[in-house]
């Protein structure tokens, strides 16, 4: 478990320094890139809750005697929804902090910034947030 219980999250902070180690940042630069990351980890916590309860009550249609396939499939539906819901929060965060680099901070950042790749605001996570 990483930060809050967060699978995969265990390497954020630590992540996240890395790529901005070097850019120079303004304080009023770090000021919104702290509260970018806070409101990020916020709701990759809300959003990984909501898969794993999710993923719980699928575990339970499953284990009925009589197995409702419509459920099963719906639940299913609703799990992948919020795992693409985690992904696109991923790419709005790291879209933000772009907004709050300069140009030339950008460029310095280069490679940090594919969306499973170890850029500062997924923390490397897969795109199930599980860290694979």
């Amino acid at each position: 478990a990483g930060i809050m219980g967060m699978p995969g999250n265990e390497n954020y902070g630590k992540m996240y320094l890395m790529a901005l180690k070097g850019l120079d940042l303004t304080e009023d630069q770090q000021k919104k890139v702290q509260a970018l990351k806070n409101d990020y980890i916020k709701n990759t916590i809300k959003a990984g809750a909501d898969i794993g309860v999710a993923e719980v009550e699928l575990k339970e249609l499953l284990a009925a005697e009589a197995v409702n396939l419509s459920r099963v499939k719906s639940k299913i539906n609703e799990i992948g929804a919020k795992k693409a819901e985690l992904r696109f929060l991923r790419i709005k965060s790291l879209e933000d902090l772009k907004k709050i680099l300069t140009p030339e901070q950008r460029k310095k950042m280069g490679g940090m910034t594919a969306p499973a790749a170890g850029c500062p605001m997924t923390g490397g996570m897969g795109e199930d947030g599980s860290g694979r």
